[in-house]
């Protein structure tokens, strides 16, 4: 899913797989126990990595984060850093047909899962069309 020049990204959380695991295992664990998540048909995607550019006080930055889940309406990922509530991000994603595309949003919440590892929510501006992305 994944598009922008991986040389500009950031690795947001550099883990071995099973720790990895065991983080997003939580997160989705927890998200579910509170309730959360998108009234919209959600995609667990848990593995699969996005890239996301953040705009956090004045300084935006490009991360390759593990995904937790994606719905038409919204997206959440495992981040080594709190992101405030309401803050810009793009999601750059591929298309089956090779098409890259952006998509804009704001967080909508996070969550400390432990250590500097939050799980991110970030709800689209406009709802995207799962069906057209690549792996979907």
């Amino acid at each position: 899913m994944a598009t922008q020049d991986a040389a500009k990204t950031i690795d947001s959380l550099r883990l071995p797989k099973p720790k990895m695991d065991a983080l997003l295992k939580r997160a989705d664990e927890e998200a579910t126990g509170a309730g959360e998540g998108s009234s919209a048909s959600r995609r667990r995607l848990q593995g699969a990595r996005a890239v996301v550019s953040i705009a956090q006080m004045g300084v935006e930055a490009t991360y390759n984060v593990p995904m937790r889940e994606i719905s038409d309406d919204g997206m959440a990922f495992l981040h080594r850093a709190m992101v405030h509530p309401k803050t810009p991000c793009t999601l750059h994603l591929a298309l089956k047909d090779g098409e890259k595309i952006d998509v804009v949003g704001k967080v909508k919440g996070v969550r400390h899962i432990e250590g500097m590892i939050h799980d991110v929510r970030v709800a689209f501006d406009s709802p995207i069309d799962l069906a057209g992305l690549r792996g979907g």
